[in-house]
């Protein structure tokens, strides 16, 4: 299966999807999605499989469903889906952290993103010219940019921080245990300047020899948030159910009482 000249990025994909959904009967809607996605999911097996994107089909998506949805306001109802998936795409909304907010809320089993880190060693690409801030190269080249529009989207690269405090504010009550995933490759230069393919060309061997050493530092980043089957699963040990109602424990409540 051919998705990509760059194999590294689509085997790391690859990776994270197989290690995050096994079930392959598993119900899987995938945002801002593109044929790569549709291929790397047919190519191990998943059966039910939603591809979405802001724009209209112009490409076959069978065996698949496809369906213009706009990932920062999902029209599905809380928990139509076993799992959620991005692949390189989160970085195209406008809030990222509105996006992933829409995955958890219509998963049921679990969210998977995949984007970028911002790592200390991206931060020194990107003030070295070696790495990008905005998505220009590619828009000039062709590509959509923020929102499927010629805009230059910004590309936002996340932390492990960033994505437990978005989660942990979405839903205070539950425990959330956050898979994350590194990895490594080198730069897309197809949409790059001359100078830029030369100085990517000789930083490489340095960059994949110390993300080796420093996994984090890489430029590959995933994770995988996992959904309570039910509301009273996994919960904050200060928080109890009682008769289907989810509360401030009992025992924790009268702690803060002036009299407790």
């Amino acid at each position: 299966m051919t998705t990509s000249p760059y194999a590294p990025r689509w085997a790391f994909y690859k990776r994270v999807v197989e290690e995050s959904i096994p079930d392959r009967q598993s119900s899987i809607l995938v945002v801002c999605a593109g044929t790569g996605d549709q291929r790397l999911l047919q190519g191990l097996g998943f059966a039910n499989v939603t591809i979405s994107n802001l724009g209209a089909a112009t490409e076959d998506f069978s065996p698949y469903r496809y369906v213009r949805e706009d990932a920062e306001n999902l029209s599905f109802a809380p928990d139509t889906f076993d799992y959620t998936i991005v692949h390189a795409g989160l970085h195209h909304c406008q809030s990222p952290h509105r996006a992933l907010l829409e995955m958890y809320r219509v998963c049921r089993r679990g969210a998977l993103v995949v984007e970028a880190r911002d790592s200390l060693a991206m931060r020194l690409a990107t003030a070295l010219g070696l790495a990008s801030q905005y998505e220009i190269e590619a828009v000039a080249r062709g590509s959509t940019g923020l929102r499927d529009t010629g805009y230059p989207n910004y590309i936002y690269r996340w932390t492990e921080r960033e994505v437990l405090k978005a989660i942990r504010s979405y839903a205070p009550h539950v425990a959330h245990r956050v898979r994350f995933f590194y990895g490594f490759c080198l730069p897309d230069t197809r949409s790059a300047s001359l100078p830029r393919r030369a100085a990517l060309g000789l930083a490489a061997p340095l960059a994949k020899a110390f993300a080796a050493v420093f996994p984090r530092q890489g430029n590959l980043f995933a994770f995988f948030v996992p959904k309570p089957r039910t509301e009273s699963a996994n919960l904050q040990p200060w928080m109890s159910a009682k008769a289907g109602e989810i509360s401030l424990d009992e025992k924790h409540r009268k702690r803060y009482l002036p009299n407790g």
